[in-house]
């Protein structure tokens, strides 16, 4: 734990330090397998006060946790910070971890003697979630040339994916060319 604490605090740096030499805020691609453990959370209250600060913009929350509590869990810590930012999941049944981990679902399903969420949200187990592929395709090809922030706690899987992803609609680019040509720090 205590490694993986230096190393979101060692983001929260580089973001600091790469907005001042750019003077804008820098495009973050939070990708995330919230739900295995805090580090998660953390790293993404991080952003939001680095967001507040100027120092960063969130483009989007992609989840390569395998699980739309994991997406629900997001939410709720983002409607806290009165955000609604984008997010996007692995396809049903490619993701690694598939399972709540050890508060998702306490914290997803908690709910008041009334029959409502404990923990206010805007997304909701009927809400559909957009694929992260074709997602951070789209995301991509629309930033400034190497300008993104790709920001990865947990496991890989969307970036991998992304970068095995071939041209497309959205960009004549394949997944690893788009990423070289738009993302300045992983």
């Amino acid at each position: 734990m205590g490694k993986l604490f230096f190393c979101l605090i060692c983001c929260f740096f580089i973001c600091c330090g790469v907005v001042s030499a750019l003077g804008k805020p820098v495009p973050v691609i939070f990708d995330t397998d919230m739900g295995n453990d805090v580090d998660d959370v953390l790293a993404l209250c991080m952003l939001f006060n680095a967001e507040d600060m100027g120092k960063c913009r969130i483009l989007c929350v992609a989840h390569s946790k395998d699980n739309l509590n994991s997406a629900i869990a997001t939410d709720i810590v983002a409607k806290h910070y009165g955000r609604s930012p984008k997010y996007c999941a692995v396809s049903p049944g490619t993701g690694v971890s598939k399972d709540d981990g050890w508060y998702l679902q306490e914290v997803c399903e908690k709910k008041n003697p009334d029959g409502s969420y404990f923990y206010p949200r805007n997304l909701t187990k009927s809400d559909p979630v957009p694929e992260s592929v074709s997602t951070l395709r789209k995301l991509l090809s629309e930033a400034e040339d190497s300008s993104v922030a790709y920001i990865l706690v947990g496991f890989s899987t969307n970036l991998a994916n992304l970068l095995k992803s071939p041209p497309d609609a959205v960009s004549e680019l394949s997944g690893r060319e788009l990423v070289a040509k738009k993302v300045k720090y992983v």
